[in-house]
């Protein structure tokens, strides 16, 4: 049985659409975002896009 989720990594082919996504529908906060094409979010864990 999974019992938590600590972080995972996601190679997207649309950043803005992935970051949008995650964001807007499924409600995670922004943490970092570079310049570089990364984001990192949280809420259930850690998402790095």
């Amino acid at each position: 049985m999974i019992l938590g989720l600590n972080h995972i990594t996601l190679s997207v082919s649309d950043l803005e659409k992935s970051f949008n996504f995650y964001t807007k529908i499924l409600g995670c906060q922004p943490i970092a975002r570079w310049k570089v094409l990364i984001c990192w979010l949280g809420n259930f864990g850690y998402v790095y896009l």
